[in-house]
This record gives C-alpha cells, structure tokens and sequence, in this order.
C-alpha cells in the first residue's frame, strides 16, 4: 500500500520518519498539525481542506489534502485515516 501511494505522489519517496519525528510540526495558519492526528483532529485545527484525493479504495483512508496557505499549495497526507506526512 505505501509503495501504491508513493508511485502517485502521495507520500514523499524521502527517508522514513524516525519515531522521534513524531513531534515535528506543520503550522499553516498559527493551528499545529502533528504526525498521528486524525482527520478530524486537521479539520479542528486547520478548517475543511480545499480538496481532498484518495488514493486506492476510499476505505483504507489514504488521502491527500489539500490547503492553500498564502496563495501557495499546502498538502497533508493521510494513511489509515491518520497523518503521515506534509509538504
């Protein structure tokens, strides 16, 4: 599955996080996002996204959104309905 998501752009091909990075933090809007977070817990924090694309069956919750921050794209990714990554 993360190799699927990789080949479409939903994840980023760089190194894996370590467990440490569990803290990093995107902050969009003066709201936090954390690896880890549901999707409800983005959409408390950051708003609706602009769009959302799901990658594969729409029941594994693999998703990217989208939300524009400044005029530019801003992309969470989720996997299993968490948050796996941003960029």
């Amino acid at each position: 599955r993360r190799q699927y998501l990789r080949d479409r752009g939903f994840i980023e091909t760089q190194t894996a996080r370590s467990p440490a990075s569990v803290s990093e933090t995107f902050s969009p809007r003066r709201s936090e996002v954390n690896l880890g977070m549901s999707k409800n817990d983005v959409v408390a924090s950051l708003g609706k996204p602009s769009r959302v694309e799901v990658a594969g069956n729409p029941s594994y919750e693999n998703e990217r959104w989208l939300y524009q921050v400044n005029g530019n794209a801003k992309y969470i990714y989720f996997e299993s309905g968490v948050v796996q990554g941003w960029e």
